[in-house]
């Protein structure tokens, strides 16, 4: 679900600030070695797009208009912690508490491995939501709670979890 923070109250009723999402991202890392774990994951629009256009899911080339010459953008993909019912979805908080979640923010690419996050109580971020996922694009199913019934009957017993 697209969220803007300090205005939307869709997702739990109340303000969602960079403040929350911030404690999220801090959370999850206390609960990790930072030196080891992922910490957070960043691809350009460019790579995402030509992943699209590898795998036949759109047509490209995709003709991106950049804002001025060598600016380029792209996601950052943080792993937070819903700590308090205040992050979770509206009456799903039980299923939601405690667990780990993802973060999608644009960032501005400023130099090798420098991603500014575009981050702030105007912008919007993307996080997992708990009704009707598959929806739309900006929706995700995160798993634990909805991890679904397993492979279906006539598909292929390989390529719905690479971890399992």
């Amino acid at each position: 679900m697209i969220i803007k923070l300090g205005e939307d109250k869709s997702f739990t009723g109340k303000q969602f600030k960079k403040a929350e999402v911030k404690k999220m991202v801090q959370d999850y890392r206390a609960t990790i070695d930072t030196k080891k774990e992922l910490n957070f994951a960043h691809f350009t629009v460019k790579e995402i797009l030509d992943l699209f256009i590898e795998n036949g899911v759109i047509k490209g080339p995709v003709n991106l208009q950049k804002p001025d010459i060598g600016i380029e953008y792209g996601v950052k993909i943080y792993i937070g912690k819903h700590t308090t019912t205040n992050t979770c979805p509206p009456y799903r908080e039980a299923d939601y508490k405690d667990k780990n979640t993802t973060i999608i923010c644009n960032t501005k690419v400023i130099g090798f491995r420098k991603y500014l996050d575009i981050l702030d109580d105007t912008k919007a971020i993307t996080i997992p939501i708990a009704n009707d996922p598959g929806d739309g694009l900006d929706q995700a199913t995160v798993c634990p709670p909805d991890c679904g019934d397993g492979v279906p009957d006539d598909g292929p017993r390989d390529g719905f979890d690479v971890g399992n």
